[in-house]
């Protein structure tokens, strides 16, 4: 048997604690989560401040999922080991992300996200391979992976509408707005290459709707009120909703094999 994926993505894990404690300002800076972090900075398609209480889920999901790789159903898992490399670089990219949102590098921490999406989705497809074992395999290692994708689907695209605005461009312009209405719809775009490839798309769907939403609710309230976005936020969940909830139309030949039923096929 091949060596257990629980090392690398371990030592990934560790770096990632090191980073986000660095991210508090406990090493000294500016902590990523104050008013004067880059962070802070207003854009069309920033989220409500509460909107990244979900990083905790988030991080408490990989904490839990490096638990699992070293007990013995981890360890064997072939699953685990087909993503052994991808997963772990998708951690050290979170790690990379908030080293540099520490030290205020914007567009190197936008590219960061912007490539941990592309990595995220090789892993949910590579996960797509095969079904998990048990309801813990797919709780740890499907929900972790599809909520973070989700998730990082919103924020990767707020993280360049906050580079732009950064970089000089007033916050509220119509330039800005015809750009978020595009990223908004890229959104939609992607998510409907995700779903007929990932199985536990309903943890991918909360990741997205709770970007979505706290981003509408940001838009009607504050100091940046944008009516289109907002708007546009709503339609574009409603949209990712549809999708999902005709998704067995979706599901590639390859998936479907005779006499299984659509519960097993979308399990």
């Amino acid at each position: 048997m091949r060596e257990s994926p629980a090392a690398p993505v371990t030592l990934a894990g560790v770096l990632l604690a090191v980073a986000v404690l660095a991210s508090t300002g406990i090493f000294g800076g500016t902590p990523i989560w104050s008013p004067d972090s880059y962070r802070a900075i207003e854009a069309l398609l920033s989220t409500a401040a509460i909107a990244s209480a979900i990083w905790v889920v988030i991080l408490a999901g990989i904490a839990g999922l490096i638990v699992w790789l070293w007990t013995s159903r981890g360890r064997s898992s072939n699953r685990a080991r087909s993503v052994e490399w991808t997963l772990t670089a998708a951690i050290g990219l979170d790690a990379l992300w908030f080293v540099f949102s520490v030290a205020g590098w914007v567009w190197p921490a936008a590219i960061t996200l912007a490539t941990l999406f592309v990595v995220l989705i090789v892993v949910n497809r590579q996960l797509d391979a095969a079904p998990p074992r048990d309801i813990v395999e797919k709780i740890v290692l499907d929900g972790t992976c599809g909520l973070h994708l989700g998730w990082i689907a919103m924020a990767f695209t707020a993280a360049i509408a906050q580079a732009i605005v950064h970089s000089g461009t007033r916050a509220g312009g119509l330039g800005n707005t015809i750009v978020a209405v595009v990223l908004l719809a890229g959104v939609v775009g992607l998510a409907r290459l995700a779903i007929p490839r990932v199985r536990f798309f309903e943890s991918v769907l909360i990741g997205i709707l709770w970007g979505l939403v706290w981003l509408a609710v940001a838009r009607l309230s504050g100091e940046l009120i944008s009516v289109p976005v907002a708007i546009s936020a709503f339609i574009a969940a409603a949209a990712i909703i549809v999708l999902w909830m005709v998704r067995d139309r979706d599901v590639p030949r390859r998936s479907r094999r005779p006499g299984t039923s659509r519960a097993q096929r979308l399990s």
